[in-house]
Order: structure tokens, then C-alpha cells, then sequence
């Protein structure tokens, strides 16, 4: 049962929404944006491509980890303080990641920076949930889609410009102002809220959470070096302890434990959850491995290869809105096997129409699609997947899903860099790397493949029908 210290009436759900839009765009922006400069951060600081990875990886490990805790601290000590205290993380590891002179310290405040980034996320979802009743939460979750999607999406083209036209280190300064504004807009317009119900935190459970993620991306990623394959294999078998180990314990706890087995009694939610993965592995891995075609073979600067990145961009821009309003009126399921399938063929395209010369018109046509598939996909998702647990557990559902999707732009990072390890060193860069590239775009594919394979498990239901069978 939720307990709001303040009346309802005191925050206004519209004008909330605004701030929100902007923390959630900034903390997903920094998810995408660094793919384009991820080149020149590693040429800057004297970095190997592995090691620049972990540019990225980092920022996904931790947000990926923290995020159901993070969700479970917004219910027990209140969702407007971590909201805030997030943001404050977020702003200052964001001055010290542009101030970096070595990867090393760029990778560990990109750590910190994604802890932040964890206790603003959940808190974005749970207000949405809380704020807006069932027939104006699609329209909300629709904007929220948007915000989520368009932000990573934007990622690779406005990093490209600001690395090209000034330094990778602004990426991450243009997080400043925005934190600003974001911290004035909640301790101003929220109204708090939390969980009556004072739970324990499950410390142990978080902590094996972390280090089974961190032992499968280590292991992932080291994989195809010979020297340290024995390293990837141990790793990776400590990450089978690890998650062994963490359902274990998990299960022995119930309610009080941080990733509540009983949510995944309901098919909605499980499947939900699967295709939030899929979703932001099919996303990340375009958004990873195009630019490092372009820049890398097809020896375009930061800015071209960003801007090649558009069609799918301006796609998921345009369609959004519409479909959170369609959402609403139909039932998701159907437009969420939809989108799966036209960002499998979407993909596919692209993976076909790859080449050194200037894109061809079907590569754009390719791009475009996988754009709609994943406007297609994403925001029915979100909405179907919040509806389908109760209101009390906002926190711990919403942490469950961006988890989810975290995870799955982690291991695409992980698998992508695997893919093309082998043939990473400039110079020597040429067919078989273009080849790889193409390998981890039917990977792609064959992914959104499952997803719509599993939608049609998902009962038809409307948002509507769905809140009233779980109220």
C-alpha cells in the first residue's frame, strides 16, 4: 500500500512529468552517447579497444545492477529523495568522467556517474505509474517511450557532433545544466511517496547481483583473447555460482528478498521482461557496431557515422507518440509482435545492404524499419508490463524491467566486442571485420526473432483490462 506524505493534489502530474523527461533523457543519453567517441576516447587516453568498451560497459554494469535496489530504496525511504540524491551523483561523476586524463579514472566515474543514473531510472517509472490513472497511462508511459527510446536512439548523432566539433569530454559537461534543472523541477513540483511496508533491503542479494554480472561481461568480453581464455572460462563459471547461489537466496526470502520470484508468476511480466532485454540488446548492438563500421572501415569522422545513425532515430521520433496513444485504445500484444518482427527485418536489411561505398537507399529503408519495430515494441511493452503488477510493487517491477533492459545493452556491448576483438587494430581492419559486424547483425535479428516467438504467449488484453484483473 503506498503512503503519500504529501496530498495527491500537491504534485501536478503534467508539470512533474517535464522533470522527469529530462532526468530520464539524460541518463539514457549517456547509455549511447559515447559509442560514436568511443574511437577517440581510446586514440586520446591511449586506450585499446577492449579497454574503451569499458567506457561503456562500466556505465551499463553498475546501472544495470543497482537498479532493482535502487527501485526497493525508493520504496522504503521514499522515491523523491532518491530521486534527487541520484541526480546529484549523476552530476557530479559527470564533471569528473569530462575531466579524466587516463581511462582508467574515466571508467570508474562513469561507474559512479551509472549509480546515479540507477536511482533515477525506477523512480521515473514508479512516478508514472503513480501518478497518471489507467486511461491516461499509456499516453504517459508513450512519452516516457519516447524519452527512453529517442534519447539512446539521439546518442550516437549528438555524440558524433560534439566529439567532432569540440571534445569527447563535453558529452559529458552537457549533463550539468540538465542535472541542474532536473534537481530544482523535483524538490519544487514532487510530491513524495513510499511503500508503508518497511522491508528489509537485501544486501547479500544485491551484492551477488553485481558480481554475477560483472563476472559474465568480464568473461564475455575476454573470450576471444588466447591468453586470457582460461580467465573468461573461470569467470564464467563463477557467474553460474553466482546466479545459482542468487536464486537460492532469493527464494528463500519471499518478499523481503530484492528480486521478488512472485512477479514472474505472471506471464506478462516474465515475457515482458525477456523482450525488454531483447529489446535494448537489438538496440545497443546497432547502435554499436554501425558507427564502428562507418568510422573504422568506412573511414567516416564521428559527425558522418552519427548522422548516418538518423533514419533509425527519426523514425522511433516520429512513431512514438502515436503508438502510446494506440496502446490505450488496442491491445499491445499484437502491435508488440509487430514491432518485433519489423525490427527483425529491419536488421536484416541493414545486415545486407552493408558496404564501404556511400549507404544505399536500402540500407536507410532498413534503418527506418528497425526504427519503427522498436517504437513498436517499447512502449506497448513498458505499459503492459507496469499494468500487470500491482501498484505496491511499482518500485521492484519498474527496477525489474530497466534492469532487464540494461542487462540486455550490456551483453550486447560484451557479445559485440567479442564479435569483433579479432580484427580491432586500425590498420588492419578489412573484410573479416566487416564480416563480423554482419555476424553480430544476424544475431540481431535472430533475437527480435525470439521476441516475437514469445509474444504470442502474452494473452490479449487491453492496459485497461489488465490493471482491473490486478487491482
Amino acid at each position: 500500500m503506498l503512503q503519500e506524505i504529501h496530498t495527491p493534489k500537491a504534485t501536478n502530474p503534467w508539470l512533474a512529468m517535464v522533470f522527469m523527461i529530462i532526468a530520464l533523457f539524460m541518463i539514457m543519453l549517456d547509455v549511447s552517447v559515447v559509442t560514436v567517441a568511443l574511437s577517440d576516447i581510446a586514440k586520446n587516453l591511449n586506450a585499446s579497444v577492449q579497454d574503451a568498451s569499458w567506457v561503456l560497459s562500466a556505465y551499463t554494469l553498475v546501472f544495470a545492477a543497482n537498479l532493482i535496489v535502487a527501485g526497493r530504496l525508493g520504496d522504503h525511504f521514499g522515491r523523491k529523495k532518491i530521486f534527487v540524491v541520484g541526480l546529484l551523483i549523476f552530476m557530479f561523476a559527470s564533471v569528473a568522467c569530462g575531466l579524466s586524463q587516463n581511462i582508467t579514472t574515466l571508467i570508474v566515474f562513469r561507474a559512479v556517474q551509472a549509480l546515479g543514473a540507477s536511482f533515477i531510472m525506477p523512480a521515473t517509472l514508479s512516478f508514472v505509474s503513480l501518478l497518471f490513472p489507467p486511461e491516461k497511462r499509456g499516453m504517459a508511459m508513450g512519452i516516457w517511450g519516447v524519452t527512453s527510446g529517442i534519447s539512446s536512439a539521439l546518442g550516437p548523432a549528438i555524440g558524433g557532433f560534439i566529439t567532432h566539433n569540440f571534445s569527447w569530454h563535453y558529452i559529458f559537461f552537457l549533463n550539468v545544466p540538465l542535472s541542474i534543472i532536473a534537481i530544482a523541477g523535483v524538490v519544487l513540483v514532487f510530491a513524495e511517496s513510499k511503500d508503508e511496508k518497511k522491508a528489509k533491503l537485501d544486501i547479500l542479494g544485491a551484492f551477488l547481483n553485481i558480481i554475477l554480472l560483472l563476472f559474465l561481461t568480464f568473461g564475455i568480453t575476454i573470450i576471444t583473447d588466447p591468453k586470457m581464455f582460461v580467465f573468461a572460462v573461470l569467470s564464467l563459471v563463477l557467474f553460474l555460482v553466482s546466479l545459482i547461489a542468487f536464486i537460492v537466496h532469493e527464494k528463500r526470502l519471499g518478499e523481503e528478498a530484492l528480486l521478488e520470484l512472485s512477479l514472474f508468476k505472471e506471464r506478462s511480466f516474465t515475457i515482458g521482461v525477456i523482450c525488454g532485454f531483447i529489446l535494448m540488446f537489438g538496440m545497443m548492438g546497432v547502435f554499436y557496431l554501425m558507427p564502428y563500421f562507418w568510422q573504422h572501415i568506412g573511414m567516416l569522422n564521428p559527425a558522418q557515422a552519427g548522422v548516418n545513425m538518423l533514419p533509425m532515430t527519426v523514425s522511433m521520433l516520429v512513431i512514438t507518440p502515436f503508438v502510446g496513444r494506440l496502446s490505450d485504445k488496442t491491445k499491445p500484444k499484437y502491435l508488440m509482435i509487430g514491432g518485433s518482427l519489423l525490427s527483425a527485418i529491419g536488421v536484416a536489411i541493414v545486415c545486407m545492404q552493408m558496404r564501404i561505398a556511400p549507404p544505399s537507399s536500402s540500407f536507410f529503408v532498413g534503418m527506418l524499419l528497425a526504427g519503427l519495430g522498436m517504437a513498436f515494441l517499447q512502449t506497448p511493452l513498458t505499459t503492459s508490463v507496469m499494468a500487470s503488477i500491482p501498484p505496491s510493487k511499482a518500485g521492484a517491477g519498474s527496477g525489474v524491467l530497466t534492469s532487464s533492459r540494461q542487462v540486455g545493452s550490456l551483453i550486447a556491448v560484451a557479445l559485440m566486442t567479442m564479435i569483433i576483438s579479432g580484427t580491432a587494430t586500425p590498420g588492419v581492419i578489412g573484410l573479416k571485420t566487416a564480416t563480423n559486424i554482419q555476424t553480430g547483425l544476424l544475431v540481431i535479428v535472430f533475437a527480435y526473432s525470439i521476441s516475437a516467438a514469445l509474444l504470442f504467449l502474452v494473452k490479449g488484453e487491453t492496459i485497461k483490462e489488465l490493471v482491473n484483473r490486478k487491482s
